[in-house]
């Protein structure tokens, strides 16, 4: 080879080198995010099972994620059957931006009589237009009991389309790889050209089914849909949807003659007019499933978890996909015997990509739990997590029948076991059919079963002038609380004693109580009684003194909902979200360092065959040498 052969390979080894560092440099430092979309109801206000003394003026619904206020839907009634309408709903955020963070959905409440009160709600989440549903049962002047939270079920048609769209990128996925194994060992082109065409099939699949279920999310609601483009669903909906048809219109023109004719011992090579669409097409289907990944539950918890999303799913789809695409197009053009040494050459030589896939998938699937379960009993105890358990069984039975095939295969005179090759094939599709189970459904998120953590506010403190304050607040849960001041003079002697305190509440949802005179409970400390809901709250505290100008600060505190009540402990209702999610960033880190090593390997390999087999021709000696031999015979 020559030198400057030599240093382009070496240059563009460096410049890989170097890329796969800094993915891996940025792997580490990008935050451990645990959010995950699909909103829920994490506490209300009046608190299912709640009784009351007197009629409460608003009705608070705090939901995990933000929601469409649009599509949500509130229906009450007493225990006779008589409806109460509610009024002036409003979405309210404690900043105002991202659909991650929570939200909390107000209703005006008319004036309510002593009864029995079943509310029946419905919203639907803005990152991936899930709905969510539930009833809460409170009472007035009367004791109920909790109705309980009931996991929903995901609907039927949606998790067809979601699996369709998941078998749709399969074949787009797949269908590349498993036509370059094709190109190596056919001696024609129609296997090709039958990949080709389950490739483009299966973008037009993808592509109808992600037209159709934003229409199916939204069929039962009372949203529009314009409701898919008030977050991040929408813009990956647009590149999902734009990359599918691009990918139609790439495999239609790619479909005709993709391939030079072939000769017995030589490989299949692909026009070099095609090979830039080879390129395209697996461009194009990367973007697919990043889209894809924006749609589903990690659609705003952007970053590493968007990206881990989209590669498990990325590396699930290569894998399934190859080989169903191996399978039903090596018939092509030959039958009986004549196509079994050609499929057993192109399953020996998938090996090293699907253990490539299978790990990936393994070190982003331990990172991606972290965000959907929040306890090993969270696993055990709901729909989510049972689908989930299923899947992983289902994943590592089919990943022990296929290292056991390869191996099989390996093996000299070893006969090429077509019905394992279908049943690792049609467990790899139930597999996708799980993963649109568990797209579909909620997560296993609730906090009823996760050990509830200590408060993590006691006491908040400030300076203010020649003032140290310090502000506490219980029993900090919705409904009544006791607000207590201590108010310290620094200054020696003290200017003047405090004359009096007032108080300006201002809770979630912007409603405002005051300015309150607080009352004096000794020399140092003052006292309010106030009402407040779950969420942040502002106290404007405002100390007077003779003589001396107002003192004035603002403090913020936040009211936890309710106490939740938590599941009887299975196994453990300790959270592990923290420990799994830098356990899957380890896991990513090294199969990113392995695949790493792999691939300087491999270029240290090709450059060695490259020497050795073009360093004689690139020798002007030799060349000049064999030139006038040849020419004096």
């Amino acid at each position: 080879m020559t030198t400057l052969g030599t240093r382009r390979l070496k240059a563009s080894t460096r410049r890989l080198v170097l890329a796969l560092c800094s993915a891996l440099l940025l792997m580490v430092v990008l935050p451990v995010q645990s959010a995950s979309a699909h909103a829920y109801l994490q506490d209300s206000n009046p608190r299912d099972g709640g009784s009351l003394t007197a009629s409460p003026t608003e009705l608070v619904l705090d939901f995990s994620e933000q929601v469409v206020i649009g599509a949500t839907e509130l229906d009450l009634v007493d225990s006779a059957g008589v409806q109460y309408p509610l009024r002036q709903l409003r979405l309210v955020t404690e900043s105002g931006a991202g659909t991650e963070e929570p939200a909390q959905v107000f209703a005006q409440l008319p004036a309510l009589p002593h009864s029995a009160y079943r509310l029946r709600w419905r919203t639907l989440s803005r990152d991936d237009l899930h709905q969510t549903s539930g009833v809460i049962v409170f009472g007035i002047g009367a004791r109920v009991v909790a109705a309980g939270q009931a996991e929903p079920r995901p609907l039927p048609t949606e998790v067809a389309l979601r699996w369709l769209i998941f078998l749709g990128l399969a074949l787009v996925l797949g269908g590349s790889l498993a036509r370059r194994l094709l190109r190596r060992h056919a001696l024609s082109s129609q296997p090709v050209a039958r990949a080709l065409k389950l490739s483009l099939a299966g973008a037009g699949v993808a592509a109808i089914a992600g037209l159709l279920l934003p229409i199916a999310q939204l069929r039962s609601s009372s949203a529009g849909i314009g409701a898919m483009f008030q977050g991040r669903y929408g813009q990956g909906w647009l590149s999902r949807e734009a990359a599918s048809l691009l990918l139609v219109l790439l495999l239609l023109a790619a479909r005709h003659g993709p391939t030079e004719t072939a000769s017995p011992g030589h490989p299949l090579r692909l026009r070099r007019k095609y090979r830039s669409a080879e390129v395209a097409i697996a461009l194009l289907g990367g973007i697919a499933v990043l889209g894809n990944a924006m749609v589903g539950h990690n659609g705003a918890a952007g970053g590493l978890r968007l990206l881990a999303d989209a590669g498990h799913v990325g590396a699930a789809a290569i894998w399934s996909g190859a080989l169903l695409v191996l399978l039903l197009s090596s018939g092509a053009g030959a039958s009986g015997r004549a196509r079994l040494p050609m499929l057993r050459r192109a399953l020996i030589d998938f090996g090293r990509p699907a253990a490539c896939c299978i790990a990936v998938m393994v070190a982003t699937g331990v990172y991606l739990t972290s965000g959907v379960a929040v306890s090993i009993d969270a696993l055990l105890l709901t729909f989510y997590g049972r689908v989930l358990l299923a899947k992983l069984a289902l994943f590592g039975l089919v990943a022990v029948l296929g290292m056991a095939n390869h191996r099989w295969l390996r093996e000299q005179g070893r006969r090429l076991q077509t019905r394992i090759l279908v049943t690792e094939a049609a467990a790899g599709l139930v597999v996708l059919a799980l993963a649109a189970v568990l797209t579909s459904s909620q997560p296993a998120r609730e906090a009823s079963f996760v050990r509830a953590a200590a408060a993590s506010e006691t006491e908040v403190s400030a300076s203010a002038a020649d003032l140290q304050q310090s502000l506490s607040i219980g029993p900090s849960r919705p409904g009544r609380n006791l607000i207590i001041l201590q108010v310290a003079q620094t200054r020696r002697p003290a200017p003047g004693p405090v004359t009096a305190v007032t108080m300006t509440v201002v809770g979630a949802g912007g409603r405002s109580s005051g300015p309150l005179a607080a009352m004096p409970v000794d020399a140092d400390h003052w006292s309010v009684a106030v009402e407040l809901a779950a969420g942040r709250t502002s106290v404007l505290v405002v100390v007077r003194r003779a003589g001396l100008a107002d003192v004035a600060h603002d403090f913020s505190w936040t009211v936890r909902g309710s106490p939740v009540a938590v599941h009887r402990t299975v196994i453990s209702n300790a959270p592990w979200q923290q420990g799994l999610s830098y356990a899957g960033v380890l896991a990513m880190a090294a199969v990113l360092l392995a695949l790493l090593s792999s691939l300087v390997h491999l270029g240290a390999r090709r450059r060695k065959t490259a020497d050795e087999t073009v360093g004689p021709i690139d020798d002007p000696t030799n060349t000049h040498r064999e030139m006038a031999t040849s020419g004096a015979d």
